[in-house]
């Protein structure tokens, strides 16, 4: 058994609003790659398991929670792997739990590059409660190509240390923020990542690293001084913190980018995380007095942006809300978008988070050209159904058209949506499901790849 003693105090909105009665285990997770051996990738793994929602039960020598979690590991629907280890919390006494605390621990996995579906399950062994995450992950080839950049680890504190744990990479200790979330007691946010295959180009121009933090909206908020490299070494350690303290509360990205002036080209690495500042509020005129109301994060964005915002909810809003969107003033859509928000993630915890998980997955398979991947049909069906179980992607040898089927096992009882690249131009249109309200076409196969 694995005695997890990594206990962080932090003031996180989405722990904050948790019931501690409810009977479902809280978790964070995040996921991170970075280069292995010539045919493996290091993936790494990281969660905090909130600790007032483990049932922590007497013992002679004070309160103990026990919890086991399961890793099971699919590709191409068929699971490959499945990995059990426990864990367990010990406390003297039931109030030295308090609201913000977490368990965090972090298991690194060796894979070939390609598609994994994950699936991590944190069972309480004290009363049968579960916590379950699903997520399909791209494993990268850090081999292939001229330069890379691995995936960026957010972390609460990276210190040198001549020690070797499962939280030691190259010399540092690296305590994981599997929460994404700093606050006005955790205002520095240190990272980390790796620069592969440096060598090769012509010393004299050297690469540059360029970092700055973007808003929601893509707006640089802080820029950190570049770094330079002459390519002396084949691979590079980049350690950095940064004070996040003073941002609003929001979602923001931290983006890296590895600048080669001598072959005009730029390798990017994105990585969201998230600021709450409790004490985020503006003073609001009522009457003949002041009152303080907790801040509207939309306060200080121009309608341009806001209308950006709205647009990513266009596909999960009824008509009568777009209508009466369109109707109001600035500070009016300021306050819609504050008030959807703010229900939307009472009533659905981690709503937002999961909307932008979707957007960022459309972005990434289904631009095309100028257009993002959210806008096209793909983009479409993954904001309102999420991310199917499964996506068969081919090529009819009549047509040459490359095609997508994608299927959902929990919708409807079972739900297909087909997409073909009519247009021979790479975007993909949706011909057939079997979704109630979406285009129905059974003679879709004929009609376009015979």
């Amino acid at each position: 058994m694995i005695k997890l003693s990594l206990i962080f105090f932090f003031s996180v909105g989405a722990l904050l609003c948790q019931d501690p009665n409810s009977k479902q285990i809280k978790a964070d997770y995040d996921f991170a790659q970075f280069r292995g051996n010539e045919s493996q990738t290091i993936l790494e793994i990281y969660y905090a398991i909130a600790r007032e929602s483990l049932e922590h039960v007497a013992e002679s020598d004070g309160y103990v929670a026990n919890f086991m979690i399961t890793l099971k590991i699919s590709q191409d629907d068929t699971e490959i792997t499945s990995l059990e280890w426990n864990g367990s919390d010990q406390v003297g006494s039931l109030e030295d739990i308090n609201a913000g605390q977490t368990i965090n621990d972090v298991k690194t996995l060796l894979f070939k590059p390609g598609e994994f579906r994950f699936e991590l399950i944190i069972k309480d062994l004290n009363n049968s409660t579960e916590y379950k995450y699903e997520k399909e992950l791209l494993i990268r080839d850090f081999y292939g190509g001229n330069y890379h950049i691995s995936d960026i680890e957010f972390s609460h504190q990276i210190i040198n240390t001549e020690n070797a744990n499962r939280f030691v990479k190259n010399g540092y200790q690296i305590t994981p923020n599997p929460t994404l979330l700093y606050n006005t007691n955790q205002p520095i946010m240190y990272y980390y990542l790796e620069l592969y295959n440096l060598t090769g180009f012509d010393t004299d121009s050297g690469i540059v690293l360029s970092t700055s933090i973007l808003d929601q909206n893509n707006r640089n908020v802080k820029t950190l001084n570049p770094v330079n490299y002459d390519g002396t070494n084949e691979s590079v350690v980049v350690v950095n913190n940064v004070y996040v303290g003073a941002l609003f509360t929001g979602v923001y990205s931290l983006n890296v980018n590895l600048i080669i002036p001598e072959e005009n080209d730029t390798i990017r690495q994105s990585k969201q995380f998230y600021v709450y500042r409790p004490a985020d509020k503006v003073k609001i005129a009522e009457g003949n007095r002041s009152i303080q109301k907790k801040a509207n994060p939309y306060a200080f964005m121009s309608e341009e942006e806001l209308d950006r915002e709205f647009e990513y909810l266009k596909y999960t809003l009824e008509d009568d809300a777009k209508d009466r969107y369109e109707e109001l003033n600035l500070n009016g859509k300021r306050e819609f978008l504050n008030l959807f928000w703010t229900e939307k993630e009472e009533a659905s915890p981690g709503f937002r988070k999961q909307l932008f998980e979707r957007i960022d997955f459309a972005n990434a398979r289904y631009s095309i050209g100028g257009k993002e991947g959210w806008k096209t049909q793909p983009g479409r069906v993954l904001i309102m159904y999420g991310i199917p179980d499964d996506i068969e992607k081919e090529r009819s040898v009549a047509t040459l058209r490359n095609y997508e089927i994608w299927t959902y096992q929990g919708l409807e009882g079972g739900a297909l949506f087909a997409f073909v690249n009519i247009s021979g131009y790479g975007e993909l249109r949706l011909v057939h499901s079997t979704v109630i309200d979406e285009i129905n076409d059974y003679d879709w196969q004929r009609r376009y790849l015979r």
